[in-house]
């Protein structure tokens, strides 16, 4: 027989792009959990909890904080001034209106003010600070 000396065996077919792009992203996918869980294990392991709230040892003077429970917000500005001493001797000093914004030009100049331009900043506590 004339097939006797050829071999049998089928060649794989080559992977299509979809087939290499699933592939590809299936092992970026391991790779990353393998990572995230070998970072999440050293952290552990070195007694570190992220998850924990930590104490900053701020002192906010009068009254020791500068929030106030609300009953539909969840949480508002004290009204007044306050002065914030942080641990390593830094100190800085905020007022809150009446309304519990917070004031960000000498006291004197809120009551006759005029509308002007305005930049509004929104974030967390470091935008406020």
């Amino acid at each position: 027989m004339a097939w006797e000396g050829i071999s049998m065996q089928r060649r794989p077919s080559p992977l299509t792009r979809r087939k290499q792009l699933v592939f590809g992203l299936v092992s970026v996918a391991i790779s990353a959990m393998f990572t995230f869980a070998a970072a999440e294990l050293l952290v552990c392991l070195q007694g570190i909890e992220p998850w924990m709230v930590q104490d900053l040892q701020l002192h906010v003077t009068p009254g020791g904080r500068l929030y106030t429970t609300h009953p539909l917000l969840g949480y508002t500005h004290r009204p007044g001034a306050f002065t914030v001493s942080l641990p390593n001797g830094y100190a800085f000093t905020v007022t809150h209106l009446a309304n519990t914004l917070r004031v960000t030009r000498p006291l004197t100049t809120y009551a006759n003010a005029r509308p002007q331009p305005e930049i509004w900043i929104f974030g967390c506590s470091f935008t406020h600070g």
